[in-house]
């Protein structure tokens, strides 16, 4: 038999459940961090496709490679909607989304009817729009940490 006596089991429980806890508090910690980074990291790539579709965009010769691109762009798109942003940022961050799925109509609209040096033109608003809502999740600089904001 395992346990002899009782006083022997009675020291394995006492081992597990001071052991256990431990453990399971630090395995959940540590799947927790791994599971943002993924989602992060899922971000990441995410807009790095968007970037590509984007460029794609503007070099397209045709209204059917400059459509076909918008089309990768707004499917990028519809995943980094479904991110959940830090809770500070999240209002900000579907803003700034929502206005890029605006521009991207307002051009998908354009490049329908031939007019494709103005969709390429409202593209353009998409650049500035990043570049603005980037700031936002810039990580502060060692100033920032050391003075504040």
């Amino acid at each position: 038999m395992l346990f002899s006596s009782f006083k022997g089991l009675y020291n394995a429980l006492k081992f597990v459940g001071g052991f256990m806890p431990k453990t399971l508090l630090f395995a959940l910690f540590f799947m927790s961090i791994s599971l943002a980074a993924k989602q992060s990291s899922d971000l990441e790539v995410t807009m790095k496709n968007m970037g590509l579709a984007y460029k794609n965009a503007m070099k397209s010769d045709s209204q059917q490679q400059l459509l076909e691109s918008i089309a990768a762009f707004r499917e990028h798109l519809s995943v980094s909607q479904q991110h959940s942003f830090d809770t500070k940022l999240q209002e900000e961050s579907s803003l700034g989304l929502n206005r890029v799925a605006n521009v991207l109509e307002s051009s998908e609209k354009l490049a329908k009817s031939g007019r494709l040096e103005e969709a390429k033109e409202q593209l353009k608003k998409i650049d500035e729009l990043r570049k603005q809502y980037h700031k936002l999740h810039e990580p502060p600089s060692f100033w920032d940490l050391l003075f504040g904001k």
